[in-house]
């Protein structure tokens, strides 16, 4: 899976979706110049401090020329043709509402923008400056940072995510919004998968608790597998991750245990524990050992186990990824009132 590239602010506003982010994502990058880092609030850093899910991500000053005249180019037309986007912007006077200096109420940081971006705004009166950039309408403010997060995103191959209503709805004003972004059906499918696995809402879910499951090192190494399987699964011609095949995804995985169980029942000749198991117990310190409690039930010989322990290291990860899916269902049904 690639990168995420989380906008249009400096750290994740809605709960419900960081959750989702802790339990799924390996990473996501947050858009914040240095000069920001003083803004950031106490859960945002203690997050960042505790748990290896964000990283901030400091914009080039080309990224923010690059982004500039794109923005231009769009708010010029926006300018010059408002009726065209009616249902999005509102039926109102466009430039005399972003004219309004209680409407430049949303500030974008001297990092993400040229000087030419402050005399286009100007010369509109569109924005008016401040100590740390310029203040602008919110709605100019969400149209900059679609097209600075895409410019980003094709820059540096990073699929761009948001958790704002507004912001996707704005979005479609921006061509660039509909490119760039391979990890967006993961996303979606990956939200069904969990209203699943999960027998609550992730809002009843104590954020401490989803923390802590993910700080697990047995739950990392569970998440990285997860994703090799689903990239395996995508890799394969014709398949797509999406909403629909979801069920076919998580049945695949928890089926891998099986094949490899079956395998191992055909050469079963004694119920002795043999060099398989010894195998399994002990190799990469011990962290087979869930594994091998599965299968050692069934009997195993010296030859049998030599024929299978190659096919174990093609299922391991299809296996850790339904432990993962395992790992989720526990969560939920630990807080089901």
């Amino acid at each position: 899976m690639t990168d995420f590239l989380y906008y249009p602010g400096f750290e994740i506003e809605d709960d419900e979706w960081l959750k989702f982010a802790l339990l799924y994502m390996r990473k996501v990058h947050t858009i914040v110049p240095y000069e920001a880092d003083y803004y950031l609030s106490t859960k945002h850093k203690n997050l960042k401090d505790s748990t290896n899910l964000l990283e901030s991500y400091r914009p080039s000053y080309e990224e923010g020329e690059k982004s500039t005249y794109d923005a231009i180019d769009i708010i010029q037309s926006l300018i010059n043709k408002p009726n065209r986007n009616l249902d999005i912007l509102g039926e109102v006077n466009i430039l005399d509402f972003w004219r309004q200096g209680q409407n430049q109420d949303t500030e974008l940081f001297n990092t993400k923008f040229s000087p030419e971006f402050v005399r286009f705004c100007n010369e509109y009166g569109l924005c008016h400056e401040t100590y740390n950039g310029i203040k602008i309408p919110k709605q100019l403010a969400l149209i900059y940072m679609s097209v600075f997060a895409h410019n980003i995103g094709d820059h540096r191959g990073m699929s761009v995510i948001t958790d704002t209503k507004e912001q996707r709805r704005i979005s479609k004003i921006n061509n660039k919004a509909w490119k760039y972004n391979p990890g967006f059906e993961d996303l979606k499918a990956m939200k069904k998968i969990m209203k699943l696995e999960i027998p609550v809402n992730l809002k009843e879910i104590p954020l401490e608790a989803i923390i802590k499951l993910r700080n697990k090192e047995s739950f990392q190494t569970k998440l990285n597998a997860f994703h090799l399987s689903l990239g395996t699964f995508t890799s394969t011609p014709g398949m797509k991750l999406t909403e629909s095949n979801c069920k076919e995804i998580v049945g695949n995985l928890n089926g891998s245990i099986l094949d490899l169980v079956s395998d191992i029942t055909g050469f079963t000749t004694s119920t002795a524990v043999t060099a398989l198991g010894v195998a399994l117990v002990f190799s990469n310190d011990g962290s087979n050992f869930e594994l091998a409690k599965e299968i050692l039930g069934f009997g195993v010989t010296a030859s049998g186990a030599f024929q299978v322990y190659e096919k174990f290291y093609n299922v391991r990860n299809k296996y850790l990824a339904a432990r993962y899916i395992t790992d989720l269902r526990k969560l939920g049904k630990n807080h089901v009132r």
